[in-house]
């Protein structure tokens, strides 16, 4: 389950204050030397860097606080997920409304239960801002400066932002594949949608679905254990869902995971095959 805030106000409080003292510094340096008349130098675009990049490691504790107050990243996604039913919840039908799964056949008639785990937008977390920090900082000393205004700054502007553009071209095509669900389950399987096209496990072919964690390092949130909701499949690959993909926590992700097979009676591979035997004997 997600943390309380009340459990969550310490870990909160050791993220938020090295980035929040470096800013500080960088902050009270710059203003001191600007005090003393020293002019816009390298040092100066260093410490503007540096505390541009100490801002950036602010947003992923902030965001984490507003999520337990209720803000846009988590909570309003967990509303959107209610309990699974024997009908259809509201956005797995605004799904095969807007045929993002027009490659399978039967359409909506074909999944009178289908229940939708909504795509998150914590995926914003790991794009690679570093590059239009130092652009920002650049630009802003060209400004001030005039020796700084050179053809190879209007170069390194656009070359230092080019990485953030490429990463979002690359995820542009599964976020429209999803169509703002990560997750679909009917009561004969569970589907993910991506770019390289619609991925589908039979509930006969399920054999767990639990929860892990990855090695992962992105600029906003530094090095960390990143959860992933895998779901055993026997005889293929398992399927992975990273948290960042789904709009709810993992460990939210999995109960209602669990909660739709009993709702629907769907029968995971390894109680399936027991069975199977029994009655074959």
């Amino acid at each position: 389950m997600a943390p309380t805030p009340e459990e969550a106000a310490p870990g909160l409080g050791r993220e938020l204050g090295l980035p929040l003292l470096t800013l500080l510094g960088t902050l009270g340096l710059s203003a001191s030397r600007v005090a003393q008349g020293v002019p816009l130098d390298g040092v100066s675009l260093a410490l503007h860097l540096v505390g541009g990049l100490a801002a950036l490691r602010l947003v992923p504790p902030l965001v984490r606080l507003l999520n337990l107050r209720g803000g846009a990243f988590g909570e309003p996604a967990a509303r959107r997920c209610p309990a699974p039913t024997a009908e259809s919840d509201p956005m797995a039908r605004a799904f095969f409304a807007r045929r993002a799964l027009r490659p399978l056949p039967g359409g909506p008639a074909a999944f009178p239960a289908a229940y939708a785990l909504p795509a998150g937008r914590a995926w914003l977390m790991s794009g690679p801002y570093a590059g239009v920090v130092f652009a920002l900082v650049l630009g802003v000393h060209a400004l001030a400066v005039p020796l700084l205004r050179t053809p190879l700054t209007l170069l390194l502007v656009p070359v230092a932002c080019a990485p953030l553009a490429l990463w979002w071209w690359r995820g542009r095509a599964t976020r429209r594949a999803r169509g703002g669900v990560a997750l679909l389950l009917t009561p004969t399987q569970l589907i993910v949608r991506d770019a390289v096209g619609a991925r589908s496990a039979p509930w006969s072919e399920v054999q767990a679905v639990r929860t892990e964690s990855q090695p992962a390092w992105d600029m906003l949130r530094g090095a960390r254990r990143a959860p992933l909701l895998v779901i055993s499949r026997r005889g293929t690959p398992p399927l992975r869902l990273r948290e960042d993909e789904l709009g709810v926590a993992v460990p939210r992700a999995l109960l209602r995971v669990e909660a739709y097979r009993s709702a629907v009676g769907a029968t995971p591979a390894s109680a399936s095959a027991p069975a199977a035997d029994s009655s074959a004997s």
